[in-house]
């Protein structure tokens, strides 16, 4: 026997007699049972995405009265100017030889808002030759419900119209093609838009979806934006609004029709029309907020002298309720 193996027979024989000295980690029984398996980690939570990336409106809206002057029959002068600084008095009560109103709009991404990108200016004209009118100032103030009854809103409303068409010409340049974006995910597979029958939506709409990526200059919502991307080059899947009760004024759940790409669908992802259901050809309207409404305040003199100014922004206000709808915007109130 090698002295190696007199050496090993001593150490085990010594082990068996005293159990001490025995090295079982060198001797390991194998393991009893089914082996545990660790699972895998649970994927990271989508990114969370800025709230200025999930806009519920389209535009942002300015406007505001720039010039507004009219002339009596005898030929005096009334109103005010901005630009120039005109500031004269109106007549409680007078025949209108000649009127002229200028009014100022500006479109305003969300995402953008402190650059306008869209600006419009109207100007609408009364004279003579068109049918007389009194304005009677008092009138006008006490009855602004009222006051698209009056030959005063002719001129509102024509003066606005051509600057809002001016506007969305502009507009339409810039960003021709009607889309929203995704909110949240409501229910499975169903997704909440801030888009419904406001915008002209009805039952069957299709829309394609693609993720999007926003770029800033440095922080989310409190730099400058740059530009948005899609994150493939075809739609992830088809949305489709399936019934009424999935419609609402301001909003809509849509579901998935047709998907074509494994992609998750993100909140803030973007639609575009695909189909309008009975093939209408008309496109949706897009949504604005109005975001600074200039005051529109004129003044006029009483008989002792004494001046008495009032507040008209209110038919301005009127004005852009009835003519935004025929350009193919409507007015949503957000919540701040």
């Amino acid at each position: 026997m090698s002295h190696l193996s007199k050496i090993l027979f001593i150490n085990v024989g010594f082990c068996l007699l005293t159990g001490l000295g025995c090295a079982k980690n060198n001797f390991a029984e194998p393991p009893q049972g089914p082996v545990k398996v660790e699972p895998p980690p649970p994927p990271p939570p989508p990114e969370e995405k800025p709230i200025c990336e999930l806009p519920e409106v389209d535009y942002q809206l300015d406007s505001g009265v720039t010039e507004f002057e009219v002339f009596s029959s005898n030929d005096v002068r009334f109103g005010f100017n901005l630009l120039t600084g005109l500031l004269l008095h109106f007549d409680l009560n007078f025949s209108v030889k000649k009127a002229l109103l200028v009014v100022q709009t500006d479109l305003r991404e969300y995402l953008k808002p402190t650059e306008g990108f869209a600006p419009g200016e109207g100007q609408s004209q009364h004279t003579e030759k068109d049918r007389r009118f009194g304005f009677n100032i008092q009138k006008v103030s006490a009855e602004i419900g009222n006051y698209y009854k009056t030959p005063f809103n002719d001129l509102m409303k024509l003066a606005l119209s051509k600057a809002i068409q001016e506007t969305l010409k502009q507009a339409k340049m810039v960003d021709p093609l009607w889309s929203t974006v995704i909110i949240r995910e409501a229910l499975t597979e169903q997704y909440l838009i801030p888009a419904g029958a406001n915008a002209g939506i009805q039952v069957g709409d299709e829309f394609d979806v693609y993720n999007v990526k926003h770029f800033w200059r440095e922080s989310p919502c409190t730099s400058e934006y740059q530009m948005r991307q899609h994150t493939t080059e075809s739609p992830i899947a088809t949305l489709i609004i399936e019934d009424n009760f999935r419609l609402a004024p301001n909003s809509a759940i849509l579901s998935i029709k047709d998907r074509h790409l494994p992609d998750e669908i993100e909140a803030g992802a973007y639609l575009y029309i695909k189909k309008l259901s009975g093939d209408r050809l008309t496109s949706l309207k897009k949504s604005v907020t109005l975001r600074n409404i200039k005051p529109f305040m004129i003044s006029y003199l009483t008989k002792e002298n004494k001046e008495v100014k009032v507040n008209l922004t209110q038919t301005l206000e009127n004005a852009l309720a009835l003519v935004l709808p025929k350009n193919g915007l409507y007015i949503k109130k957000i919540k701040d």
